[in-house]
């Protein structure tokens, strides 16, 4: 029998943050994390990148057979933000 799309499981979105000025991301479960910079080419995240001011990221996690997770929107000046 086919799967129906509300029976596929979501990947969560992934999680971020920052240190000594790199902008690191990471998941519950094991998948492929994209992220581009200022609406630009979509990247495999392969290591924490730097974020500079003004630019925004956006990632996002994938793992084959799951639905795409949503997007997380990460600015510079949020990164800069006491938690």
């Amino acid at each position: 029998s086919l799967l129906v799309e509300s029976e596929i499981p979501g990947t969560p979105i992934p999680k971020y943050g920052s240190d000594q000025g790199l902008v690191w991301l990471n998941s519950e479960v094991t998948e492929s994390l994209g992220y581009r910079i200022d609406g630009g080419q979509w990247r495999l995240y392969r290591g924490p990148f730097k974020l500079e001011p003004g630019q925004i990221c956006e990632a996002k996690a994938i793992r084959y057979g799951w639905r795409e997770s949503g997007i997380v929107r990460i600015d510079y000046a949020s990164l800069k933000a006491p938690p």
